[in-house]
């Protein structure tokens, strides 16, 4: 087995015991971003998605591995990409996609 599959492997292990723990990622991040938006309504444009909300979790893992490289922050950023990628795919069109995914939607 390669380190990326294991990374992968972990990444999915990861999210399992995460959704044992807190819940599905949709209602999870709608949790979440509820907060958020409630907090900062006046600074937001729009609400943020759940699906907002996964990205902005990578980017923060990014900006960790930016200071140093630490094997976590990229099993996290997988592990974040596959609860995105779910809650993409369960919403019905667009209701929670994230902002970005509607602006590569309209590119493509």
């Amino acid at each position: 087995m390669t380190e990326r599959e294991r990374l992968l492997l972990d990444a999915a292990a990861a999210t399992r015991d995460r959704g044992e723990s807190y819940g599905d990622p949709q209602t999870h991040f709608a949790r979440t971003v509820g907060a958020i938006n409630a907090v900062f309504a006046h600074k937001l444009r729009e609400p943020l998605t759940p699906a907002d909300w996964g990205i902005i979790m990578v980017l923060d893992k990014c900006a960790r591995e930016q200071n140093s490289h630490k094997r976590d922050n990229m099993t996290d950023i997988a592990g974040y990409a596959a609860c995105v990628e779910e809650i993409e795919m369960l919403s019905p069109k667009d209701a929670n996609c994230s902002a970005w995914s509607r602006e590569m939607r309209d590119v493509g």
